[in-house]
């Protein structure tokens, strides 16, 4: 059983390719105020992953919100089964809430269900960026599932 606050889930099949700080990510999921719960580190299929939503989906994922000096993340209208950290607490309570059948992967069930969600509200609507210069129009629905899953 996991007794760490936080997991890290590693696909058998992928590897990192560069080094990355982790200790950021880190920052980020245990500062609970800004609802991040689980960050995905993003494959080569998922390059350009905003344009993509927009173009295959007509969702407005926005800009990267600025977490920190460094640390830029995009919002995640669904989930991934690729590699990623997240809380341990938010993990067992989204798994145990969402309903899949056994044998069934998470990204194709409930991930979908997710982007089904967010979908279902296309209009944008103004995020007022961290640093309060400039808006962000991200579509309603990523707003929302960003917000009840806290999925980046």
């Amino acid at each position: 059983e996991v007794q760490t606050s936080l997991v890290c889930v590693v696909q058998h099949d992928l590897v990192f390719r560069r080094c990355i700080d982790i200790v950021p990510l880190i920052h980020i999921l245990e500062e609970k105020e800004n609802g991040v719960n689980y960050i995905y580190f993003k494959r080569d299929a998922q390059k350009n992953y905003r344009e993509k939503a927009r173009s295959l989906h007509r969702l407005e994922i926005g800009q990267p919100k600025l977490f920190s000096e460094t640390t830029k993340l995009i919002r995640l209208p669904r989930y991934f089964d690729g590699t990623h950290i997240a809380c341990t607490k938010w993990y067992r309570t989204f798994l145990q809430q969402t309903k899949f059948k056994p044998g069934q992967f998470i990204d194709q069930s409930i991930g979908k269900q997710m982007l089904q969600t967010a979908m279902e509200r296309t209009t944008t609507e103004p995020i007022v960026v961290v640093d309060g210069r400039h808006h962000n129009k991200v579509s309603s629905g990523v707003h929302d599932v960003c917000t009840r899953y806290g999925c980046w």
